[in-house]
């Protein structure tokens, strides 16, 4: 299978010598997983994480939405991390919620795009 190809303007909360995804999940063995989900209205939620055991792990969130504060992506990051990799879509984004300040503001994203990316990483299907 092709190497996978991403945009890096689509990568604002990466360092542009990180923008490129170099090994997309092609099997099971890869530790690294990459899953993609195009938001209606054309935002992109990028998810790049590992596994340990059954347990998500290195999780990692970019594209091109914005939060505010800047510091909801890292308590984003922190939620996913530790969660069961066998959580269904609705159990994420209630992890995702729950972690976040009600005052937190989502522009272009919301847990639930985020869960359907990590449910992309996880089950091999990481295009939008």
């Amino acid at each position: 299978s092709p190497a996978r190809r991403h945009d890096r303007a689509a990568f604002v909360t990466r360092p542009p010598e990180e923008a490129h995804c170099t090994v997309c999940r092609d099997d099971l063995r890869d530790k690294h997983m990459h899953g993609e989900y195009k938001m209606p209205g054309g935002k992109l939620v990028v998810i790049d994480l590992e596994l340990d055991g059954d347990r998500l792990a290195r999780v990692q969130l970019s594209g091109d939405f914005f939060l505010e504060p800047d510091t909801a992506l890292d308590t984003i990051n922190q939620a996913l991390t530790g969660q069961p990799a066998a959580a269904d879509q609705a159990d994420t984004a209630a992890a995702i919620r729950a972690a976040l300040d009600p005052q937190v503001m989502m522009y272009g994203i919301s847990p639930e795009a985020i869960a359907v990316a990590v449910q992309r990483a996880l089950h091999g299907n990481p295009e939008a």
